[in-house]
């Protein structure tokens, strides 16, 4: 059974709360939620189902799904708030999932938030807009927690790649947030008819200082580490607050492309210049089998 994030002697409603300092929970999942607002795509692509059947189950959300063609970006979750929210100030997402029951050891995840305004403000933009202009890409291991976080003002997320009436790019406006979406192993054909199951134990949003860049997938729990520089051209450096057992490298695709092993180390180098220039994800694991991850670029 999960640790709850917040005691409750009343049923939860689904208006966000406030919770600590600068914390606003957006739902934990116990108690009660109206099954209307919450759901998955389910719709026959010609040759097969994007289907994706949401439901409660152990205060978690559990969305059981199949992708016959994933290059369409079908959605996990369809999650609409029974209000606007206003996350302008309170602008890093935390979110905690797992995936399970899937083929592939590493799976590609993203959450977006949408909303119903933008800038400039007319009657040709379009509702419900993505965040997905700069989405918000990470990668999970089968079968595990992760405690993802992200900032979407410091990342220029709040804009969406849909426009009507020839406005190139647009606002997605952040004091009118109407939901959340996330979406499995999206935007591939390589994972043409496979199934799983995303769980969501609770999403999150916090007040932090503007301009800064973070990024954490870890266990609720995870421990403290720091891959730097970034952009670097030869040697990524690497300092955690518990020893390091290994560090496995992936491309922005998901590909494992560098492992090292039998580390033992709090502090070391690893050696990254034979590496194509692009955007990589590391997965830190310490001595106790914790795993916390980052990104770097690759000059």
């Amino acid at each position: 059974m999960k640790k709850l994030l917040l005691s409750m002697a009343t049923v939860f409603i689904a208006a966000a709360m406030v919770y600590g300092q600068g914390q606003i929970l957006i739902n934990d999942f116990t108690g009660t939620l109206d099954p209307a607002k919450i759901y998955g795509d389910d719709y026959d692509t010609g040759s097969g189902p994007n289907s994706s059947t949401v439901i409660f189950e152990d205060n978690m959300l559990r969305a059981d799904y199949t992708w016959d063609k994933p290059d369409w970006y079908p959605r996990a979750v369809w999650y609409w708030f029974d209000e606007k929210m206003d996350f302008s100030v309170s602008s890093e997402m935390k979110v905690k999932f797992m995936i399970t029951d899937n083929d592939n050891d590493s799976i590609k995840v993203r959450f977006d938030l949408f909303g119903d305004g933008a800038e400039p403000l007319n009657d040709t933009i379009r509702e419900n807009m993505e965040t997905n202009g700069n989405p918000w890409v990470l990668y999970g291991q089968n079968g595990e927690w992760h405690t993802v976080q992200d900032d979407f003002t410091a990342n220029n997320r709040w804009y969406c790649t849909y426009y009507e009436g020839g406005i190139p790019e647009i606002r997605v406006d952040s004091m009118k947030i109407a939901g959340f979406q996330a979406f499995t192993n999206f935007g591939d054909n390589n994972f043409a008819n496979q199934a799983g199951t995303l769980f969501i134990d609770y999403i999150a949003m916090t007040d932090i200082p503007l301009g800064v860049d973070r990024y954490l997938v870890g266990g609720e729990n995870a421990f403290a580490v720091a891959v730097y520089p970034s952009p670097t051209s030869d040697l990524l450096k690497i300092n955690s607050e518990t020893p390091v057992s290994r560090v496995d490298v992936y491309n922005i695709t998901g590909k494992l492309v560098s492992s090292i092993t039998d580390i033992n180390r709090m502090k070391f180098e690893i050696n990254v210049s034979e590496l194509p220039q692009g955007l990589y994800i590391t997965n830190v694991t310490n001595v106790e089998g914790e795993l916390v991850s980052n990104k770097f670029i690759k000059e």
